[in-house]
Parts: structure tokens; sequence; C-alpha cells
């Protein structure tokens, strides 16, 4: 039958461009941005997160991958991981090695008493969607390893217009698997993911 043009036709310097993009792009894995790009455009596959972490020693690349699933703390079928070691064993470098990890999860604890001004309302909804957020490794910008600033999260609650200064805040892994404390920040391990535990504040006013 016959066709129908297309919405925009694509200009002779657009299809020059395209083509020297796909020229330019790496199909074999060197650094670790290109194992992290290889895994993510697996065939049939969804992944949400992975993190590429070279060991020179071992001269060996771990990455560590999250899949998209209704599950709320998913983690890689028998199928995922072949599918992925296979797209991966026609791009690797002879003699890197590659290892698949599975992701794990830490639950973050937070208590803090916190003054906040009178007359706002929300200010308890306010902190805790801060924290939520910013505990949030599995659905927000964070990645596998990622480590937990308290300075940043300190100063983002501190920030709101509805606080007037926090005076007691602390955040403890609820397991101290996976997960090691670096002074009062939280250092996940290259294959953990953090998300929001118990959260405990105690909101004050000022006399």
């Amino acid at each position: 039958c016959n066709g129908f043009g297309g919405r925009r036709k694509e200009t002779i310097n657009e299809l020059k461009q395209r083509f020297i993009e796909d020229l330019q792009e790496h199909h074999t894995a060197v650094e670790g941005g290109d194992y992290e790009r290889i895994v993510k455009n697996t065939p049939g596959l969804c992944i949400k997160k992975v993190k590429a972490i070279a060991d020179k020693k071992k001269n060996l690349i771990n990455i560590a991958v999250m899949p998209y699933s209704k599950e709320e703390f998913p983690t890689l079928s028998g199928i995922y991981i072949k599918a992925i070691q296979e797209n991966l064993e026609e791009r690797r470098l002879l003699g890197t090695g590659v290892e698949i990890l599975q992701p794990v999860y830490v639950p973050v604890n937070v208590h803090g008493t916190i003054y906040v001004k009178p007359h706002f309302e929300n200010c308890k909804e306010q902190i805790e969607g801060v924290l939520k957020e910013h505990l949030d490794y599995r659905n927000q910008e964070y990645t596998f390893g990622e480590t937990l600033d308290f300075d940043e999260l300190f100063h983002r609650i501190e920030s709101l217009d509805c606080v007037d200064y926090i005076y007691d805040l602390s955040v403890t892994p609820m397991s101290q698997q996976h997960v090691e404390m670096s002074g009062m920040d939280i250092v996940p391990a290259k294959n953990c993911l953090l998300y929001p535990g118990n959260i405990d504040i105690e909101l004050n006013t000022m006399e």
C-alpha cells in the first residue's frame, strides 16, 4: 500500500550528524561508563540503575544493577543476569573479568528534635518530605555506593522556611551490614542503595 510521510523530514545535515554519532559510539567496554551504558541498553531488559566499579588489582569490573519492577526491593532474576552477561561478553576487553552484583537495600533511621517557627502549617510533613526524598536512593538520582552526606541533609532541613533551628539530628543505618560510618556520613557498599527507615522527629517552638 502507499506509504504516508512522517511528521518531520530529516535533513541531510541531521542525517550526517546521526551517522557520525553512530560511528563515534563505543561498542567496546573500556571505561566504567561504557559498561554502564551497555548494561542499561541490554536488549529486552528494563534497567533502572547501574553502577560499574573497577577493581584494578584484580582486573575486574563489578557492576551493580537494579531492574525496573513493581516490587519494593527488586533483585535480578536469572534471566536478567544471563542476558547482561551475554551482552557484556561480546564487548568486554580480553583479560578483564566482569562480575554482576545483586542490589542490596539498607534502611536509614532518623531521630531528631527541631524547633519550628510559630504560625507555619504542615511543618512536620515538610521536614519528613525532605528526609524521605534525601534518603530514597531507589527512586531519586543517587546511585549505588554514593555517600549520604549528613551536612547536606542537615542544611536542606535547616533551610526550610518553617524551621527555626535544629536542636538535634542523627541518621543511623538500621543494619551495619553493607554500610560503614564515616563521621556522621553513611557510606554504602558498592552494590547498596539506602532508603528511609523509621523517622522520629519531635517538633518544638520557642516560648
